[in-house]
This record gives structure tokens, sequence and C-alpha cells, in this order.
């Protein structure tokens, strides 16, 4: 078990989860609370991966990662569905700014 790889990324996911709620607050740029909140929620399915000493994979979506954490952490069907919703944003978001 590696706790200082996890808590690691875990800092990385609050600090995008307090950037998206500050901007979110402020009613700031909804598309990048929407990437933070994103990112926040990714990093915190990579940090049970890093806590397992697990290699940590470069996808972004949060359906595939929760598949990767399934043996950790459970999700219900309406989480899962959110977590598509999610992705897809992300996704879109992306090829807009390309």
């Amino acid at each position: 078990m590696n706790e200082q790889a996890a808590r690691e990324w875990l800092t990385k996911a609050w600090h995008h989860f307090s950037s998206g709620k500050l901007l979110y607050e402020a009613h700031h740029y909804t598309d990048v609370i929407a990437v933070d909140l994103h990112y926040a929620a990714e990093i915190i399915l990579k940090s049970f991966m890093a806590y397992e000493n697990k290699k940590i994979q470069k996808i972004h979506d949060l359906n595939e990662l929760s598949l990767l954490t399934k043996d950790y952490i459970s999700f219900t069907t309406e989480e899962q569905e959110l977590m598509a919703i999610i992705t897809k944003y992300h996704i879109k978001l992306l090829s807009y700014k390309r």
C-alpha cells in the first residue's frame, strides 16, 4: 500500500475541486468548472490505484476508471450514469477547444 502516493493524488483532486467551487460561487467560467470537477473525480478514482500501487491508467473516462477501481469502491447505477454524463461533457469540451 502506498498511502503517500494516494495522499498526493487526493491533494491534486482537492485543488481541482476547490477551484471549481470558487469559480461556481463567483459565477464564472462554467466550462472550466466542469473540467475542474471532472478532473477532481478522475483523480480521486486514480488515488485508489495509487494507494494499491497499481499502474495509473492514462485515461479520462470515469466509467472506465470506475471499472478499474471496482475492487475498492462500488457505484450505483445512477452514479455510473452521472459519470457517463460528466465524461461525455468533458470530452465534448476538449473537442471544441482544439
